[in-house]
Formats: structure tokens, C-alpha cells, sequence
């Protein structure tokens, strides 16, 4: 009993000190994170990093005028400093961002040291009510990120294809009821193999260049995408094959034409299942040779029960570990949240996870968040997923190009975690009743 008087009042020590730094304002801060104080004490030691990361990084810009790397060094300080409640040193940074767009290169000179004084005195008196702190620190600025497959190794996940709801599962069951899932993700290898192959011969009877071999080649592809359940386009490539085959080039021609368009797109839909990394079990419980064995009925009934029980994925993408770490902390509850601090990275991840809604920053290093919308969208599966900006930057101009470009919604920083989660859930809601998740 003893030691754990002594570690409450240790405990109590370190908040009382919190309240005592100047310039902070506790109760702005745990506002952000639904009041969680261990949530807060972690992004207090982020902010730590993070200040140490702005004075070397930001004086090597300005030293070499790179105020676009300079700007994107003080914006990320900025949105850190206003999350955990420090607002007058956040303004400072703002004026400091201001500045920079502008190329003010006197007035960042003149005000980046002092600035850079107030946060190293704001960083010490957050490390001294550290030590009167009884919890080992954890290591603040390390974001858990998805571990790329080093081989590169690629699997079909039927999951998307269920959740796209592109393919005729049931009919193909039907047709084929011994079907086993192995027997069904053959099917979709033969038609990776060969997919590209229609696409180029379709083009050369419309082009009226074709031989026996893209009739062969297409009527390999129509047998395929029956037996996969994808038979909304094959009426079409059939009606191509027929004319090609009874020597009505022109007709050929036109239906080929008519086609194109409409196999460029289910080939997309189907091959978005092409994900690469190691699968799990995807919440199965069972090894997946022991899922690819079972009859394709049981895996889609199993699948189904996953993918209405999983928790909703969502992918935060921000360069500021302050910012990964609030938004974990008032998702991380009812969501299943990846972070990802390095823009570069989000291809590679959206190769392998499929998720539910994107959280996007707009100011960051390599690749900004305005740029980050189309390699987005250039997934068949995310055509249609939420994004929602989040940033300081809520000017009309921002919200507008943002929009245009596709995203949902947006919020400004630094936010209040109820304004995070309803957005959030309202977005998500309308995704699922749009695909017909509920």
C-alpha cells in the first residue's frame, strides 16, 4: 500500500508541474485526447522530439534558404505546439509560416532564434516535471508502421473482392459447388496472366488488325470471367468474338469499341484484390493453407462474419508523430488506425491494406497531401473511400482545391476529439450504406 501511495503522489507531482509550465494550457490539451491523461503525458514527450527536430532542421533551412523546407519544418512545430494546449509559442510559429510563403528571409532571421529559445525553454520545463514522474518514459517519436514484405510476394484477397461486390460469389458456387477457395484464386491467376492480353486485342479488332489469336485469346478471357462470377461484360467480348469469327470486321469493330471501356474496368475491379505482402488470417483464426482449402462457400460465410465484426481501418497520414499519436488515441478505441509519418510510404501500404477512410495532412515533406489524392484514387478499391484533410491550412482556396480533387471533408487544427469522431463516423456510415455494408 506504501508504494503505491507513493506512486500516486509521484503521479500527482508530475501534473501539478504541468500545470505550472508557462505558456501551456492543460486543460486545452487533454481536450484533444478525450481527457485521457496518459495520451497526454505521451505527446508531451513527442513534442519533446519534435522541438529538437525543428531547432536543427530549421536553422539549416533558413541558413540555405529552402523556406519551402523551412515552412514545412514550422508548420509541423505549429500544429504540434496548439495540440497539447501551447498556443501563444504555436502563434509564434505561425508568424514564423507566414513569413516563409512570403520569403521574408529579415523577418525569419530576426524571430527563428528567439522562438527557438522559447521552445528549448518550454522542452526543459516539460523534461523537469518528467522527472518527478514515477512511469518509465516511453520512446517518444516511434509510430508503428506497417513492415513492408521484403520479397515482395503477392496474394489475392477475396475479402475486397466481397466487399467490392463485383462478383457473382453465389452464381459461381451455383455453377461449380465443390469449388474450393484454392480452385477459385487459380482462376484469378490464370486471369492476371492473361488480362492485359484482351485489353491489347480488343484494341486490334477495333482497329480492325486482329488475327485467330485474339479471337482465341478473348474467348479464353470470356470462359474466365464466367467461371470467376464476373459476367456482367461478357456479352459484349462474346458479341466481338462472333463477329470476328463469321468475318464481319466492321461489326466486329464497333462491338469491340463498345467493350473496351467496360473490361478496362471490371479488369481494374478484379485485380484490386492483387495485394502484396504476407496475408494474416485476416481475423479468421485459421493458417491460410487451411483457408485455401476449404470449399469457397465456407470462406465466403467466414469473410462475411469477419468483415462485419472487424474493426473499420483507417489510415492517418501525417509527418508529425504529435499528431499520429491524438489521432490514435481518439480513434484508436473504436477503430483499427495505421500511421503513417513518411508520405512515400503510402503506396506500398495501400498495396497490401484496404482501408475503410484516410486521414491526410496537407503540409508535408517529398509528397503533400494535395498530391497524395490521386495516387489515392488510382486504387480501383479507394475510388470512392473517405478522405478528409486534416490541417491548419483551412483557408477557402484550401478547402476548395481539396474538394475538387475528391476529398469529403475537412478539419481544421488543431481539433476537439468529439469533432474528430463524428466526422469520422459520418463519413464511414455513408460509405457503408452506399456499398451496401449495413
Amino acid at each position: 500500500m506504501d508504494s503505491e501511495k507513493e506512486e500516486a503522489d509521484l503521479s500527482e507531482e508530475f501534473w501539478k508541474a504541468v500545470e505550472q509550465i508557462e505558456g501551456l494550457s492543460l486543460q486545452t490539451g487533454l481536450s484533444r485526447v478525450s481527457g485521457e491523461r496518459e495520451d497526454y503525458k505521451e505527446l508531451l514527450q513527442l513534442v519533446t522530439k519534435e522541438i529538437e527536430k525543428c531547432a536543427k532542421n530549421a536553422k539549416n533551412f533558413l541558413f540555405i534558404k529552402d523556406f519551402k523546407n523551412f515552412r514545412i519544418e514550422v508548420h509541423g512545430i505549429k500544429g504540434s505546439l496548439a495540440n497539447i494546449g501551447a498556443a501563444q509559442l504555436s502563434s509564434k510559429a505561425l508568424e514564423l509560416e507566414n513569413a516563409s510563403f512570403k520569403e521574408d528571409e529579415a523577418f525569419c532571421s530576426a524571430n527563428l532564434p528567439p522562438f527557438l529559445e522559447a521552445l528549448q525553454k518550454f522542452k526543459s520545463d516539460i523534461t523537469e516535471a518528467f522527472t518527478k514522474d514515477n512511469a518509465v518514459p516511453t520512446k517518444a517519436g516511434e509510430q508503428d508502421e506497417l513492415l513492408l514484405d521484403a520479397d515482395g510476394n503477392k496474394y489475392f484477397d477475396l475479402a475486397t473482392l466481397l466487399i467490392m461486390g463485383d462478383v457473382d460469389f453465389q452464381g459461381v458456387i451455383k455453377k461449380n459447388p465443390s469449388i474450393r477457395v484454392s480452385d477459385y484464386l487459380y482462376l484469378l491467376l490464370k486471369f492476371d496472366n492473361i488480362a492485359a492480353k484482351g485489353v491489347d486485342s480488343l484494341d486490334r479488332i477495333a482497329n480492325r488488325e486482329a488475327d485467330d489469336n485474339d479471337v482465341k485469346i478473348l474467348t479464353d478471357i470470356t470462359d474466365l470471367l464466367g467461371n470467376l462470377g464476373c459476367t456482367s461484360v461478357i456479352s459484349l467480348i462474346e458479341n466481338t468474338i462472333l463477329a470476328g469469327k463469321k468475318g464481319h470486321t466492321a461489326f466486329a469493330s464497333d462491338c469491340a469499341k463498345k467493350a473496351q471501356g467496360d473490361y478496362e474496368r471490371k479488369q481494374a475491379r478484379i485485380l484490386a484484390s492483387k495485394k502484396e505482402g504476407k496475408p494474416d488470417d485476416g481475423g479468421r483464426g485459421s493458417s491460410r493453407e487451411n483457408f485455401e482449402a476449404l470449399p469457397l462457400k465456407d470462406a465466403l460465410e467466414q469473410l462475411e462474419m469477419v468483415e462485419t465484426t472487424r474493426k473499420l481501418r483507417v489510415l492517418a497520414v501525417d509527418d508529425s508523430p504529435v499528431m499520429l499519436s491524438t489521432i490514435n488515441s481518439v480513434l484508436g478505441g473504436e477503430y483499427k488506425v495505421y500511421s503513417m509519418p513518411k508520405p512515400s510510404m503510402v503506396e506500398s501500404f495501400l498495396r497490401q491494406i484496404t482501408p475503410d477512410l484516410i486521414l491526410l495532412d496537407y503540409e508535408m515533406p517529398e509528397i503533400n497531401g494535395f498530391e497524395l489524392v490521386p495516387i489515392i484514387r488510382n486504387f480501383e478499391e479507394l475510388k470512392e473511400t473517405p478522405i478528409i484533410f486534416i490541417t491548419s491550412m483551412g483557408t477557402i482556396e484550401h478547402i476548395s482545391a481539396a474538394t475538387v480533387l475528391g476529398a469529403r471533408d475537412f478539419i481544421v487544427k488543431p481539433f476537439q476529439a468529439d469533432n474528430l469522431l463524428k466526422k469520422v463516423a459520418k463519413h464511414i456510415v455513408r460509405k457503408k450504406i452506399k456499398t451496401g455494408g449495413f
